[in-house]
């Protein structure tokens, strides 16, 4: 989508709007950020038609968009304590009076937001003043306290004028000092010791943060913790590579759940028996048994008489309704609602809407399902059960299914041969460590 080229009003704010609107078309932009007590009487634009009218119609004569509207002297007047200086931001009439100009800005601010909605126009942008600004220069020293009395300060006189944009779905920009790369990077890391890593670029007025999180350490079992291997599935070992321990089967052997693979006792030369923590990679052809259950009946959704259509105005967060009995008489019904906004495309929207609500009754019935369906999904969920048994690095080298039905209920049996990892690890029990005491002069011992 072409981004329009568009220009901030505020710097030519000698220049009558009109003759500004024909000016900035011949010079080929396509859109103004207009600054509010330069080019727009965000006060007419509320409460006066006629100028909202003529004002855009200047503004579409000119094929120009408004990107924004530029509030920034009325917003820095909101945080900043006066100074004679505050005077020339603000109408003559309330030259030194502080809390007049305050409570004029605050207002001001919150009109802008309901004429941008007005004009549909989405961004407005602004400085937030500071109580703060003459405490910048760290001489005589400024405490945190004060810095953080400050921030509440600005927080306590915007947080109302926050929530008429909210209202109004505009959205408040402001500008802030660069970012520093190295220093939110740094502060990042202190808060975030999950991290590795973290670099923040600015394009424009969109920062990019990129993070790398740490990777967890593996947990590693000591060398001398008593650690067997044993069988996770029945089946018949293709191969064993063993590592640490010694291996109680051998390729060919036919195994069951439980069955002692590699046993974490190991004789030493001495005769003796030292616990090592067993390691190896196992691969073995197992049968694995998988079952699953469905009903062959569901419940099915069909209409009912007494259904009907009611209307409602939503205006802002109030709501009329056009009917006496907000309540709906029976709980198994469908509630479909569709909203209609009071809005011309591309020009306005207005906090208004029409809402229409169909209220349809609906009883259950049991509906069939189809066998042969049922057993289809029934068949691919095993499966998927199946391949999650026996992990990634496993296969499936034959299967075959059973079914019947007892009682509207659905039985599937998947039967397969699959070949797979099927060695699992587990810390030793002391008594059980004893009862792995090979008899001397047999196994076979990787660490020799």
């Amino acid at each position: 989508m072409k981004r329009p080229i568009t220009i901030c009003s505020g710097q030519f704010g000698d220049i009558p709007f009109e003759q500004l609107c024909a000016t900035m078309h011949e010079l080929g932009y396509e859109g103004l950020e207009l600054a509010a007590q330069a080019h727009i009487d965000v006060e007419r634009i509320v409460s006066d038609p006629a100028y909202r009218e003529h004002f855009q119609k200047t503004l579409a004569d000119n094929h120009l968009i408004i990107s924004a509207i530029s509030a920034h002297l009325m917003g820095q007047c909101v945080g900043d304590n006066w100074d004679p200086r505050l005077d020339n931001f603000a109408p003559a009439r309330l030259a030194g009076k502080p809390d007049d100009i305050r409570a004029w800005a605050i207002e001001g601010m919150k009109t802008t937001a309901r004429a941008a909605q007005l004009l549909g126009v989405k961004v407005v942008t602004c400085f937030l003043g500071s109580p703060i600004w003459p405490m910048w220069y760290s001489f005589p020293q400024t405490t945190p306290e004060m810095v953080e009395a400050g921030f509440q300060r600005i927080k306590a006189l915007w947080t109302p004028i926050f929530d008429v944009y909210d209202e109004c779905g505009v959205r408040l920009g402001t500008y802030w000092p660069a970012l520093s790369n190295d220093l939110v990077r740094n502060d990042m890391i202190l808060r975030l010791p999950e991290l590795r890593w973290l670099t923040v670029n600015v394009h424009g007025s969109r920062a990019e943060v990129i993070v790398r999180e740490k990777e967890p350490l593996p947990d590693i079992t000591p060398d001398d913790t008593p650690v067997s291997i044993y069988a996770s599935a029945t089946g018949v070992i293709l191969s064993m590579d063993v590592y640490a321990g010694e291996a109680r089967v051998a390729p060919g052997a036919a195994v069951e759940p439980g069955d002692v693979l590699v046993s974490g006792a190991v004789t030493d030369l001495g005769g003796g028996v030292r616990p090592v923590c067993a390691r190896a990679d196992i691969r073995a052809r197992t049968r694995q048994v998988l079952t699953g259950q469905i009903a062959l009946t569901e419940a099915e959704k069909q209409p009912a008489h007494g259904a009907h259509t009611r209307w409602a105005l939503r205006a802002g967060k109030k709501r009329i309704n056009f009917y006496q009995n907000s309540g709906i008489s029976d709980a198994e019904c469908d509630k479909i609602i569709h909203e209609y906004p009071f809005a011309i495309r591309g020009v306005f929207t207005l906090p208004f809407s029409l809402v229409r609500e169909r209220v349809q009754p609906y009883r259950t019935a049991d509906a069939q399902v189809p066998e042969d369906a049922a057993r289809a999904s029934l068949e691919q969920a095993l499966l998927q059960q199946l391949r999650e048994t026996i992990g990634d690095d496993g296969a499936i080298i034959s299967y075959e299914t059973a079914a019947e039905v007892t009682g509207g209920v659905l039985t599937v049996t998947l039967t397969a041969e699959c070949e797979q990892e099927i060695g699992r690890a587990q810390a030793t029990p002391d008594a059980e460590f004893l009862q792995l005491r090979p008899p001397a002069g047999e196994g076979t011992t990787a660490d020799d």
